[in-house]
């Protein structure tokens, strides 16, 4: 008898049982679990893959930086360091009885680095930060955007001062006392 053919636990089709032997059944409604991939730089995102029967071969049009796809399963998956906006990719399964294609489209967006007194910066940037308020503070402070999925603030040089006390606050500083935040 012939029976689907399961591999990493995944069904990917079935066979015609006929008297003169088993031929595989024709491909039908290849679909991605996402079909319009949204990334960041430096993140992972992957679509899987669903077709009916079974495809013996996967070919696809040119690949986008930091895109790749698994030839068993069809599993597409995106970690790029570079930005792009809607790169198409056709992607066509064969078996001996038929071919059929999907399209998918990615786009790679900038990840940032924002919040705790720094300007904005896409990831693997540094910026400049400030000290909070300037009538209490001086100095400057710089961090580094980290290269990674969420972008993170790392390294940071902190060179705040505290000029005085504010108004209704107590003594009890030693001078010059260094800002945290």
């Amino acid at each position: 008898t012939c029976n689907s053919y399961t591999n990493y636990g995944l069904t990917y089709g079935k066979w015609s049982d006929l008297t003169n032997g088993c031929v595989y059944l024709p491909l039908a409604n290849p679909q991605y679990s996402i079909s319009t991939i949204q990334a960041h730089r430096y993140e992972t995102v992957t679509s899987t893959l669903t077709v009916q029967n079974l495809f013996t071969s996967l070919t696809y049009t040119d690949l986008p930086s930091g895109v790749s796809i698994d030839q068993t399963t069809g599993t597409i998956t995106v970690q790029s360091s570079e930005l792009y906006s809607n790169a198409e990719i056709t992607i066509t399964l064969s078996n001996p009885t038929n071919s059929v294609t999907v399209t998918v489209t990615i786009s790679v967006e900038e990840t940032y680095c924002s919040g705790n007194n720094y300007s904005t910066v896409p990831a693997g940037s540094q910026s400049t930060g400030t000290c909070g308020d300037s009538t209490l503070w001086t100095g400057s402070k710089i961090a580094d955007c980290s290269a990674t999925y969420p972008a993170q603030w790392i390294n940071e040089i902190n060179t705040c001062v505290r000029n005085q006390c504010s108004a209704g606050e107590s003594n009890g500083f030693s001078w010059p006392a260094t800002n945290t935040n």
